[in-house]
């Protein structure tokens, strides 16, 4: 199962930007907020090697992969496996969509269980599997609720 994460307003929410851990490409690199981060550890730690995490986020475009592994704690860096590339986008596609089932396309198949964590609800298919974050908040309890659901139901149907 391939879980595709935003950063910005799930890991770090607009209204909390941390503070400045490092610069990398002339660009201040932040501390993911730790109450967004640590609902997501405690689901994803309870799942075996099974579940991938790549980054949809902005953040590919700015930042190395190891740049952006380190701002996670190990037992998520360790699953980090890649990030999307962009895709030529079409009049009326929905951008981050396209990038997941291109990424799926290349990589494994695109029967391939997958959710995506994101702030951008608009960047997705109506019926994507997707847990939409308020910019503002980010990453909660309840999603992490929604989260333990989702990839529950996905496994179970592997």
């Amino acid at each position: 199962m391939y879980i595709f994460l935003d950063i910005d307003g799930v890991f770090l929410p607009e209204s909390y930007y941390g503070e400045e851990i490092g610069e990398e490409n002339d660009l201040p690199v932040y501390a993911l907020i730790e109450s967004c981060v640590t609902p997501f550890v405690e689901v994803i730690e309870n799942y075996d090697a099974d579940i991938k995490l790549v980054i949809i986020s902005s953040w590919k475009d700015l930042y190395s992969l190891d740049t952006i592994k380190s701002v996670f704690p190990e037992v998520i860096a360790k699953r980090i496996v890649g990030v999307t590339r962009d895709q030529r986008y079409r009049s009326g596609s929905y951008s981050r969509h396209d990038q997941v089932l291109a990424y799926l396309k290349e990589y494994a198949t695109i029967q391939t269980p997958w959710l995506a964590i994101d702030d951008g609800a608009l960047l997705y298919a109506p019926n994507a599997p997707l847990i939409a974050t308020d910019t503002d908040i980010g990453f909660t309890e309840e999603h992490a609720k929604i989260l333990r659901q989702m990839i529950d139901t996905a496994l179970s149907q592997k």
